[in-house]
């Protein structure tokens, strides 16, 4: 055997061993799942609305991020589950949610309601 043919094939073993190892070396989390988000919206009267977040999939804690789109304006929780605030009543209104998990994947969203000016 050449010295060229014993080098060449002392060099294929090492990268061969590499490429397994790297094959079996990817790693991918066992239960994660897509992150999926709804925003539930209701008027409660008097010009009044809430907004709800539910969050199914991907991988807690979560971040919530709201922005109104159509009458509407945020009193409170921009930055949360629940949303409240005012809008013009007897008139539609909308807001955008988006929801970013801890592994940075994001679902956006929209919640309308129908702003209500009697209070139930």
């Amino acid at each position: 055997m050449s010295a060229a043919h014993r080098s060449a094939r002392r060099a294929a073993v090492p990268l061969a061993a590499l490429l397994t190892a790297a094959a079996f070396g990817i790693a991918t989390p066992a239960h994660a799942t897509s992150l999926y988000a709804s925003a539930d919206c209701s008027s409660s009267g008097g010009g009044h609305f809430v907004c709800v977040a539910t969050v199914t999939g991907g991988t807690a804690p979560y971040a919530y991020s709201w922005t109104p789109i159509y009458n509407a304006a945020i009193r409170g929780g921009a930055n949360g589950q629940v949303v409240i605030g005012v809008c013009d009543v007897n008139r539609q209104g909308s807001l955008d949610l988006t929801v970013t998990d801890s592994t940075g994947a994001t679902w956006d969203t929209t919640g309308g309601l129908d702003c209500s000016g009697e209070a139930p």
